[in-house]
């Protein structure tokens, strides 16, 4: 599913992937943020692995609960919405489902990504990316 969306609406070109051949392998952590950071505008990144920092946790037991290592589909480096933002490029989330209508686990999943990058963008200090809010 995933390689018709890539070869359909974001062009294999603009897809970074540790491995084009094989879509099991991830990029990890660490090389995910490099990589949100190298990578341009109009590019996406595909098979990114994002790791909740401790300061995700906030106020949350971590002997109660503990989020793993969480994988979006698609992280779509955009232009920022306004000529005003504070940020080079922001970070659009995408997330394929094969479903007809959006259901409401889709947009908490969308939500816990926006809020787990964000908190990847802070503890890293990285302040010239944003999340876009499309």
């Amino acid at each position: 599913w995933e390689s018709e969306i890539i070869e359909k609406y974001l062009g294999k070109e603009n897809v970074v992937q540790p491995n084009e051949n094989d879509h099991n392998v991830y990029f990890t952590p660490s090389e995910t943020v490099e990589r949100l950071q190298s990578a341009k505008i109009g590019q996406t990144l595909f098979q990114a692995s994002l790791d909740p920092p401790s300061s995700f946790y906030r106020n949350l037991s971590t002997k109660l609960i503990q989020f793993s290592v969480c994988r979006p589909d698609f992280l779509q480096l955009v232009a920022p919405e306004s000529d005003s933002s504070p940020y080079t490029k922001e970070i659009l989330i995408i997330d394929a489902k094969s479903s007809r209508k959006t259901k409401f686990s889709h947009h908490i999943q969308i939500a816990f990504y926006h809020l787990l990058l964000q908190s990847i963008l802070d503890f890293h200090n990285i302040k010239d990316i944003g999340l876009s809010s499309k």
